[in-house]
C-alpha cells in the first residue's frame, strides 16, 4: 500500500521500456508495462538523440498480445503454462479502435518526417508493415545504428525496442499492419492494423 520513487541518470538518449518483475507473467498480461523516451541532452522533443536525425511528428506503438483465458488466474501456475493469445493490440487497441485511435493512426503532412518509436511488449514476435512504404531503422534498444537500415517490413522480438524513421514524401493513404507470429516466426496468429496518411 506504499509507493517508491525511483531517481536515474539515464545517460543515452532513446526509446526504452520497464515492466513489474513480481509475477512477470501475469503482470505483463494485465498491463504493468510500458515506454520510457530519454530525450537528447537539450530536452529537443524534434531529434532522436544528440545531433541525431530530426523528425517533425512522433507516436510511440506498443504493441502487445492478451490471452482473455489468464484473467481468471490470481497467481501464474498451471492456467498460465500454454500462452494462446486471443487479442492482438496497438497501445492497448484492437479492430475498429486501432484503425482510428489517434495514439495508433499515423497523420502527418507531404515531406514531414515520422518517427515511430517500437516497443514490443508481449510475448509474441510481431512483423511492422507500414504500407508496404520504406522506412529506416535507425535504433535497437535506445542504442543507435551504425548504419540505418532501409526497409518495408521489420520483425521484432518480445521485449525489443526499435526507432524507425518514416518519410513521407508523397500524398499516400493506406493501411499499416502488425501481424503477431508464432514463436518461430512461420504462421500469423493474429493481426492489427490502423490508418497511415500524408498529404
Amino acid at each position: 500500500g506504499t509507493s517508491f520513487t525511483y531517481q536515474i541518470t539515464a545517460p543515452h538518449a532513446g526509446t526504452y521500456s520497464y515492466h513489474c518483475h513480481v509475477d512477470t507473467v501475469l503482470h505483463m498480461e494485465m498491463g504493468m508495462s510500458g515506454t520510457i523516451i530519454v530525450r537528447p541532452p537539450d530536452g529537443a522533443t524534434d531529434q532522436v538523440w544528440a545531433n541525431g536525425p530530426r523528425f517533425d511528428r512522433e507516436y510511440i506503438w506498443q504493441l502487445h498480445t492478451f490471452d482473455s483465458g489468464w484473467h481468471d488466474q490470481s497467481v501464474s501456475g498451471a492456467g498460465t503454462v500454454r500462452y494462446q493469445p486471443d487479442y492482438f493490440l496497438l497501445n492497448g487497441r484492437d479492430g475498429a479502435d486501432a484503425l482510428t485511435d489517434p495514439t495508433c493512426r499515423i497523420e502527418a503532412a507531404v515531406n514531414e518526417t515520422v518517427l515511430i518509436r517500437l516497443v514490443n511488449l508481449g510475448y509474441q514476435p510481431a512483423q511492422v508493415n507500414l504500407g508496404n512504404l520504406p522506412f529506416q531503422v535507425i535504433a535497437s534498444d535506445g542504442r543507435p545504428l551504425a548504419r540505418p537500415l532501409t526497409t518495408r517490413r521489420h520483425l521484432i522480438a518480445p521485449g525489443e525496442r526499435y526507432d524507425l524513421l518514416l518519410p513521407l514524401t508523397t500524398s499516400v493513404d493506406t493501411a499499416a499492419v502488425v501481424d503477431y507470429l508464432d514463436i518461430r516466426g512461420r504462421n500469423i496468429l493474429g493481426s492489427v492494423r490502423t490508418t497511415l496518411t500524408g498529404a
